[in-house]
Protein backbone atom coordinates (compact mmCIF):
# COMPACT_ATOMS: atom_id res chain seq x y z
CA UNK A 1 0.00 0.00 0.00
CA UNK A 2 1.50 3.46 -1.26
CA UNK A 3 1.89 6.08 1.66
CA UNK A 4 -1.00 8.29 0.73
CA UNK A 5 -3.27 5.73 0.80
CA UNK A 6 -1.88 3.57 4.39
CA UNK A 7 -2.70 7.46 5.71
CA UNK A 8 -5.86 7.74 4.40
CA UNK A 9 -6.83 4.36 5.96
CA UNK A 10 -4.92 5.53 9.53
CA UNK A 11 -6.94 9.12 9.06
CA UNK A 12 -10.81 6.56 7.85
CA UNK A 13 -9.96 4.66 11.70
CA UNK A 14 -9.50 7.91 13.75
CA UNK A 15 -12.68 9.63 12.13
CA UNK A 16 -14.61 7.06 14.05
CA UNK A 17 -13.49 9.53 16.89
CA UNK A 18 -12.80 12.67 15.49
CA UNK A 19 -15.33 14.72 13.07
CA UNK A 20 -12.96 15.90 10.78
CA UNK A 21 -8.62 15.33 10.31
CA UNK A 22 -6.18 17.85 9.01
CA UNK A 23 -2.40 17.01 7.70
CA UNK A 24 -0.86 19.89 7.75
CA UNK A 25 3.20 20.53 5.83
CA UNK A 26 4.25 22.64 8.76
CA UNK A 27 6.67 24.82 6.85
CA UNK A 28 4.31 25.37 3.39
CA UNK A 29 0.80 25.45 5.33
CA UNK A 30 -0.27 23.23 2.61
CA UNK A 31 -2.95 20.90 4.02
CA UNK A 32 -5.14 17.63 3.32
CA UNK A 33 -8.71 17.34 5.24
CA UNK A 34 -9.34 13.36 5.95
CA UNK A 35 -13.09 11.92 6.12
CA UNK A 36 -14.97 15.52 5.76
CA UNK A 37 -17.87 15.74 8.46
CA UNK A 38 -21.51 16.87 7.14
CA UNK A 39 -21.20 19.72 9.07
CA UNK A 40 -17.76 21.19 7.77
CA UNK A 41 -19.26 20.04 3.75
CA UNK A 42 -22.16 21.79 4.62
CA UNK A 43 -19.90 25.02 5.75
CA UNK A 44 -18.30 24.54 2.09
CA UNK A 45 -14.54 24.09 3.74
CA UNK A 46 -12.03 22.68 1.23
CA UNK A 47 -10.85 19.33 1.99
CA UNK A 48 -7.23 20.56 0.71
CA UNK A 49 -5.63 24.14 0.05
CA UNK A 50 -2.15 25.36 -0.10
CA UNK A 51 -1.75 28.02 2.96
CA UNK A 52 -3.87 26.64 6.35
CA UNK A 53 -2.74 29.01 8.50
CA UNK A 54 -4.51 32.08 6.73
CA UNK A 55 -7.64 29.71 5.60
CA UNK A 56 -8.28 28.47 8.83
CA UNK A 57 -7.75 31.77 10.85
CA UNK A 58 -9.89 32.93 7.77
CA UNK A 59 -12.80 30.26 8.59
CA UNK A 60 -12.18 31.22 12.36
CA UNK A 61 -13.31 34.62 11.61
CA UNK A 62 -16.58 33.19 9.74
CA UNK A 63 -17.69 30.61 11.44
CA UNK A 64 -16.15 30.80 15.33
CA UNK A 65 -18.54 32.19 17.97
CA UNK A 66 -18.41 35.94 18.28
CA UNK A 67 -17.17 35.82 21.93
CA UNK A 68 -14.55 33.40 21.27
CA UNK A 69 -13.70 34.52 17.47
CA UNK A 70 -10.01 36.72 18.88
CA UNK A 71 -9.18 33.52 20.40
CA UNK A 72 -9.72 31.73 17.62
CA UNK A 73 -8.07 33.70 15.13
CA UNK A 74 -5.00 34.02 16.92
CA UNK A 75 -4.31 29.90 17.45
CA UNK A 76 -3.91 29.82 13.38
CA UNK A 77 -0.29 31.15 13.06
CA UNK A 78 2.41 29.31 12.21
CA UNK A 79 4.88 30.64 15.26
CA UNK A 80 1.27 30.23 18.21
CA UNK A 81 1.30 26.91 16.70
CA UNK A 82 5.28 26.00 16.96
CA UNK A 83 5.11 27.93 20.87
CA UNK A 84 2.16 25.94 22.07
CA UNK A 85 3.84 22.68 20.87
CA UNK A 86 7.08 23.39 22.42
CA UNK A 87 8.86 20.80 24.61
CA UNK A 88 5.68 18.66 23.96
CA UNK A 89 4.11 16.75 21.30
CA UNK A 90 0.65 17.67 21.07
CA UNK A 91 -1.74 19.97 22.95
CA UNK A 92 -5.33 21.03 22.47
CA UNK A 93 -7.88 23.87 22.80
CA UNK A 94 -11.50 24.25 22.57
CA UNK A 95 -14.02 27.12 21.12
CA UNK A 96 -17.51 27.61 19.68
CA UNK A 97 -18.35 26.82 16.14
CA UNK A 98 -21.73 28.64 15.04
CA UNK A 99 -23.31 25.87 12.85
CA UNK A 100 -26.62 26.45 11.61
CA UNK A 101 -26.98 29.67 13.60
CA UNK A 102 -26.42 27.99 16.77
CA UNK A 103 -22.78 27.57 18.92
CA UNK A 104 -21.32 24.34 19.26
CA UNK A 105 -18.26 23.19 21.00
CA UNK A 106 -15.34 21.56 19.30
CA UNK A 107 -11.88 20.61 20.70
CA UNK A 108 -8.95 20.77 18.63
CA UNK A 109 -6.28 18.88 19.37
CA UNK A 110 -2.71 19.62 17.41
CA UNK A 111 -0.36 16.89 17.03
CA UNK A 112 3.48 17.48 15.71
CA UNK A 113 4.54 14.10 13.75
CA UNK A 114 7.80 12.87 13.88
CA UNK A 115 9.33 13.63 11.18
CA UNK A 116 8.78 17.53 12.59
CA UNK A 117 7.41 18.63 9.37
CA UNK A 118 3.58 18.24 9.74
CA UNK A 119 0.60 18.69 12.28
CA UNK A 120 -2.23 16.82 12.50
CA UNK A 121 -5.09 18.29 13.58
CA UNK A 122 -7.85 16.48 14.76
CA UNK A 123 -11.44 18.22 15.03
CA UNK A 124 -14.54 16.63 17.52
CA UNK A 125 -17.30 17.82 18.52
CA UNK A 126 -18.01 17.65 22.27
CA UNK A 127 -20.99 19.90 22.62
CA UNK A 128 -22.83 17.34 24.20
CA UNK A 129 -19.92 16.14 26.46
CA UNK A 130 -19.86 20.22 27.42
CA UNK A 131 -23.73 20.90 28.12
CA UNK A 132 -23.67 17.30 30.29
CA UNK A 133 -20.87 18.61 31.91
CA UNK A 134 -22.67 22.29 32.46
CA UNK A 135 -25.86 20.62 33.64
CA UNK A 136 -23.74 18.74 36.44
CA UNK A 137 -21.94 21.57 37.53
CA UNK A 138 -25.59 23.74 37.68
CA UNK A 139 -26.62 20.68 39.57
CA UNK A 140 -24.02 20.70 41.90
CA UNK A 141 -23.89 24.50 42.02
CA UNK A 142 -27.76 24.15 43.24
CA UNK A 143 -27.02 21.55 45.82
CA UNK A 144 -24.23 23.63 47.27
CA UNK A 145 -26.16 26.59 47.37
CA UNK A 146 -29.26 24.54 48.32
CA UNK A 147 -26.80 22.87 51.27
CA UNK A 148 -25.59 26.54 52.27
CA UNK A 149 -29.01 27.76 52.45
CA UNK A 150 -30.27 25.28 54.76
CA UNK A 151 -26.70 26.08 56.65
CA UNK A 152 -27.76 29.51 57.16
CA UNK A 153 -31.17 28.84 57.94
CA UNK A 154 -30.31 26.20 60.70
CA UNK A 155 -28.15 29.04 62.11
CA UNK A 156 -30.79 31.66 61.46
CA UNK A 157 -32.78 29.45 63.63
CA UNK A 158 -30.28 28.60 66.12
CA UNK A 159 -30.26 32.41 66.60
CA UNK A 160 -34.09 33.72 66.56
CA UNK A 161 -36.59 33.56 69.79
CA UNK A 162 -38.94 30.98 68.78
CA UNK A 163 -41.66 32.03 70.72
CA UNK A 164 -41.24 36.16 69.05
CA UNK A 165 -39.32 35.86 66.30
CA UNK A 166 -36.71 38.23 67.80
CA UNK A 167 -32.83 37.42 68.01
CA UNK A 168 -31.92 35.37 70.57
CA UNK A 169 -29.68 35.62 73.81
CA UNK A 170 -27.23 33.73 71.72
CA UNK A 171 -27.41 35.85 68.78
CA UNK A 172 -26.79 38.81 71.34
CA UNK A 173 -23.93 36.80 73.08
CA UNK A 174 -22.29 36.86 69.35
CA UNK A 175 -23.08 40.77 69.11
CA UNK A 176 -21.26 41.12 72.31
CA UNK A 177 -18.25 39.06 71.11
CA UNK A 178 -18.11 41.01 68.13
CA UNK A 179 -18.31 44.38 69.22
CA UNK A 180 -16.09 43.76 71.74
CA UNK A 181 -13.34 42.20 69.74
CA UNK A 182 -13.72 45.76 67.79
CA UNK A 183 -13.51 47.81 70.97
CA UNK A 184 -10.31 45.70 71.88
CA UNK A 185 -8.48 46.16 68.59
CA UNK A 186 -8.95 50.27 69.12
CA UNK A 187 -11.15 50.23 65.69
CA UNK A 188 -13.08 53.26 65.55
CA UNK A 189 -16.64 51.85 65.91
CA UNK A 190 -19.76 53.26 64.76
CA UNK A 191 -21.73 55.14 67.38
CA UNK A 192 -24.39 52.90 68.81
CA UNK A 193 -26.40 52.75 71.83
CA UNK A 194 -28.29 49.87 73.79
CA UNK A 195 -31.45 49.49 75.40
CA UNK A 196 -32.66 47.54 77.30
CA UNK A 197 -36.22 46.86 78.27
CA UNK A 198 -38.59 44.52 80.96
CA UNK A 199 -41.63 43.13 80.70
CA UNK A 200 -44.08 44.45 83.19
CA UNK A 201 -46.42 42.60 85.54
CA UNK A 202 -45.45 39.03 83.45
CA UNK A 203 -45.46 37.10 86.53
CA UNK A 204 -48.91 38.20 87.91
CA UNK A 205 -50.27 37.49 84.28
CA UNK A 206 -48.87 33.69 83.78
CA UNK A 207 -50.03 33.14 87.82
CA UNK A 208 -54.08 34.49 86.91
CA UNK A 209 -54.29 33.93 83.32
CA UNK A 210 -52.23 31.43 82.65
CA UNK A 211 -48.76 30.54 80.22
CA UNK A 212 -50.93 31.09 77.06
CA UNK A 213 -51.78 34.14 78.08
CA UNK A 214 -48.27 35.10 79.42
CA UNK A 215 -46.72 34.11 75.82
CA UNK A 216 -49.34 36.23 74.00
CA UNK A 217 -48.50 39.42 76.23
CA UNK A 218 -44.74 38.68 75.49
CA UNK A 219 -45.40 38.51 72.03
CA UNK A 220 -47.17 42.00 72.20
CA UNK A 221 -44.56 43.13 73.75
CA UNK A 222 -41.98 42.20 71.01
CA UNK A 223 -44.29 43.33 68.71
CA UNK A 224 -44.27 46.91 70.24
CA UNK A 225 -40.45 46.95 70.51
CA UNK A 226 -39.87 45.85 66.90
CA UNK A 227 -42.48 48.28 65.64
CA UNK A 228 -40.61 51.08 67.56
CA UNK A 229 -36.86 50.45 66.48
CA UNK A 230 -37.40 49.20 62.92
CA UNK A 231 -33.65 49.59 62.03
CA UNK A 232 -32.34 47.91 64.95
CA UNK A 233 -31.83 44.43 65.84
CA UNK A 234 -34.22 42.88 69.00
CA UNK A 235 -32.98 40.31 70.99
CA UNK A 236 -34.95 38.73 73.56
CA UNK A 237 -32.22 38.04 76.22
CA UNK A 238 -34.10 36.62 79.31
CA UNK A 239 -38.14 35.62 79.90
CA UNK A 240 -39.20 39.22 79.98
CA UNK A 241 -36.12 40.75 79.26
CA UNK A 242 -35.31 42.59 75.45
CA UNK A 243 -32.47 44.23 74.59
CA UNK A 244 -32.11 46.68 71.44
CA UNK A 245 -29.01 47.70 69.68
CA UNK A 246 -29.39 51.34 68.12
CA UNK A 247 -27.65 51.85 65.40
CA UNK A 248 -27.84 53.96 62.32
CA UNK A 249 -31.19 56.24 61.88
CA UNK A 250 -32.16 54.31 65.14
CA UNK A 251 -29.12 55.37 66.79
CA UNK A 252 -29.87 58.98 65.81
CA UNK A 253 -33.30 59.49 66.56
CA UNK A 254 -32.66 57.33 70.19
CA UNK A 255 -34.33 59.74 72.66
CA UNK A 256 -37.55 60.32 70.34
CA UNK A 257 -38.12 56.87 69.83
CA UNK A 258 -37.10 55.74 73.21
CA UNK A 259 -40.26 58.96 74.14
CA UNK A 260 -42.03 57.64 71.33
CA UNK A 261 -42.13 53.94 73.68
CA UNK A 262 -42.83 55.69 77.10
CA UNK A 263 -45.43 57.10 75.67
CA UNK A 264 -46.99 54.55 73.91
CA UNK A 265 -46.72 52.33 77.67
CA UNK A 266 -48.20 55.21 79.19
CA UNK A 267 -50.95 55.00 76.82
CA UNK A 268 -51.43 51.32 77.23
CA UNK A 269 -51.28 51.82 80.92
CA UNK A 270 -54.28 54.46 81.11
CA UNK A 271 -56.59 52.15 78.56
CA UNK A 272 -55.59 49.04 80.68
CA UNK A 273 -54.18 47.31 77.62
CA UNK A 274 -51.56 46.41 75.68
CA UNK A 275 -47.80 45.45 76.82
CA UNK A 276 -46.18 47.70 79.59
CA UNK A 277 -42.52 47.70 79.24
CA UNK A 278 -40.26 49.55 81.10
CA UNK A 279 -36.99 50.64 79.11
CA UNK A 280 -33.34 52.60 79.70
CA UNK A 281 -30.52 53.08 77.18
CA UNK A 282 -27.18 54.16 77.45
CA UNK A 283 -24.67 55.47 74.11
CA UNK A 284 -21.26 53.60 73.78
CA UNK A 285 -18.43 55.97 74.79
CA UNK A 286 -15.38 55.76 72.87
CA UNK A 287 -13.21 58.30 75.58
CA UNK A 288 -14.25 56.13 78.54
CA UNK A 289 -15.98 52.39 77.85
CA UNK A 290 -13.57 49.67 77.46
CA UNK A 291 -16.32 47.13 77.70
CA UNK A 292 -19.45 46.57 76.39
CA UNK A 293 -21.44 45.63 79.39
CA UNK A 294 -20.18 48.37 80.39
CA UNK A 295 -22.81 50.15 78.63
CA UNK A 296 -25.29 47.24 78.77
CA UNK A 297 -25.29 47.90 82.62
CA UNK A 298 -25.76 51.63 82.59
CA UNK A 299 -28.87 50.89 80.36
CA UNK A 300 -30.11 48.25 82.46
CA UNK A 301 -29.71 50.79 85.61
CA UNK A 302 -32.32 52.91 83.80
CA UNK A 303 -34.38 50.79 82.96
CA UNK A 304 -34.82 49.76 86.59
CA UNK A 305 -35.61 53.45 87.30
CA UNK A 306 -38.00 53.63 84.67
CA UNK A 307 -39.43 50.20 86.13
CA UNK A 308 -39.87 51.79 89.75
CA UNK A 309 -41.88 55.20 87.83
CA UNK A 310 -44.20 53.05 86.10
CA UNK A 311 -45.37 51.30 89.31
CA UNK A 312 -45.26 54.47 91.45
CA UNK A 313 -47.53 56.07 89.05
CA UNK A 314 -49.57 52.90 88.43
Amino acid sequence: MEYSGMLAEIAQSLARDYEDIFYIDIETGKYTEFSPSEMYESMHVPTKGEDFYSETRENARRFAHPDDREFAVGLYYKEAMLKNLKDKKSFSYKYRIMVSGEPRYFRFTVIRTNDEKHFVLCVKDIHDEITAENLHKKHEKKKEQDHLRALNTERELARRDELTGTKNKTAYAELERSVQTNIDNGVNYLPFAIAVCDINWLKQINDTEGHKSGDEYIKAAAKLLCDTFVHSPVFRIGGDEFAIFLRGDDYSNREKLINRLKSKVQKNLAEKRGPVVAVGYSDFNSDTDRRITDVFERADEMMYENKRQIKENY
